[in-house]
């Protein structure tokens, strides 16, 4: 886009006389959208240059970025919609697996991939010549970046994969901190239910001076001092290491 516009704009005069024939735009509206396209590429080379060259996604996300919220290019905007709706046909996708498998080899990633169907379509498009086609020394320099790129692309490919899995684990912790605050739950309310029971034993024995009946009341008092400890010590230290584990992960 940025260099050869010449190409693009000439590409994009075939895409406007295509929407013309098939009475899709009018002759006016196209002559405006011609211009507002040639608007677009010298925005573009003006203000967004190093953006587009380090631009790494797809083409349509590029294109909502610097179009979308822009008023004057909203009637462009709607044509690259359109253009990236429009079915192109099952045997325009079966070429497009077909030179896919050209270019396919053995733990080919999906990025070098779509790299080198855009340069394969892209020469396609200027219809290059490989025979004749001379490397220029603007390419040559350019390309002289690409080893500090793939040490890049690791190492926010690392970044990615250490973010994702410390997302992974953080899940995996709070959920078990939520199972443990159920647990903790259904203890102290056992504890409470033995608590209440022994104080009503306890006045009962009081009024009818029942040992028997203050000796169940003691029972159950130790029963509910030994899930205390037993129990609800054990999931209030699980609680404590998880909050730990978790606080980890986020710093």
């Amino acid at each position: 886009m940025i260099e050869l516009p010449e190409g693009c704009i000439k590409a994009f005069e075939i895409v406007l006389t295509k929407l013309m024939e098939n009475k899709w735009r009018s002759s006016s509206e196209a002559d405006s959208l011609l211009d507002q396209y040639k608007s677009f590429l010298q925005l573009v080379k003006k203000e967004y240059e190093l953006e587009f060259k380090n631009c790494k996604e797809r083409v349509d996300v590029f294109l909502y970025t610097y179009l979308n919220d822009r008023k004057e290019f909203q009637p462009l905007w709607s044509v690259f919609k359109l253009l990236m709706m429009i079915s192109h046909s099952q045997s325009m996708v079966e070429r497009g697996f077909s030179i896919n498998a050209d270019v396919v080899t053995p733990n080919l990633k999906d990025e070098t991939l779509v790299s080198l169907r855009l340069v394969h379509d892209g020469m396609k498009a200027m219809d290059i010549d490989l025979s004749t086609f001379v490397v220029p020394k603007e390419l040559l320099t350019h390309c002289k970046g690409a080893r500090t790129w793939y040490e890049q692309y690791q190492a926010d490919s690392e970044k990615e994969r250490h973010v994702a899995e410390s997302s992974r684990k953080r899940k995996l912790v709070l959920q078990e901190i939520k199972e443990q605050k159920l647990k903790k739950a259904k203890i102290e309310k056992n504890i409470e239910s033995l608590e209440k029971e022994a104080d009503s034993l306890s006045l009962e024995a009081e009024k009818k001076e029942n040992f028997q009946t203050l000796s169940k009341a003691n029972a159950l008092r130790s029963k509910a001092k030994s899930v205390r400890v037993e129990q609800l010590a054990v999931v209030d230290k699980s609680l404590t290491d998880l909050e730990k584990e978790l606080k980890s992960l986020i710093d």
